[in-house]
């Protein structure tokens, strides 16, 4: 878990609670990975419920997005309604042979549905 107490902060201005957060990401549920052209070859999935987008990121990407968070923070802090991707969280994996890097983050094609 990186910089855990920011990303609890963004993740509450975007209002998205801890519990969501932690039963979409690590509950029982499997993820849906998708197929993209992406110029880093890194890979993204959906949440099960399509809420979030999970991508792998390389160690460079997770040092520079490290990095920028702090302006990152400030700005969001200031404009809660940005346009900017909403970042949830980043988090590494570790097994014995490699170190997985991912960014969990809002999929802006997802519709909350509540009923009234």
């Amino acid at each position: 878990d990186y910089c855990p107490q920011i990303f609890r902060q963004l993740r509450e201005w975007f209002r998205i609670s801890t519990q969501e957060y932690l039963l979409t990401i690590c509950g029982d549920f499997k993820l849906l990975e998708f197929i993209s052209n992406s110029k880093s070859g890194q890979f993204f999935f959906f949440s099960h419920n399509s809420q979030f987008i999970i991508k792998t990121m390389t160690r460079t990407e997770s040092i520079f997005l490290r990095k920028i968070l702090p302006a990152y923070y400030t700005y969001v802090s200031q404009q809660p309604d940005t346009l900017l991707p909403k970042f949830y969280g980043m988090h590494r994996v570790k097994s014995s042979k490699q170190k997985i890097y991912f960014l969990i983050q809002q999929n802006v094609f997802f519709l909350r549905c509540r009923r009234y």
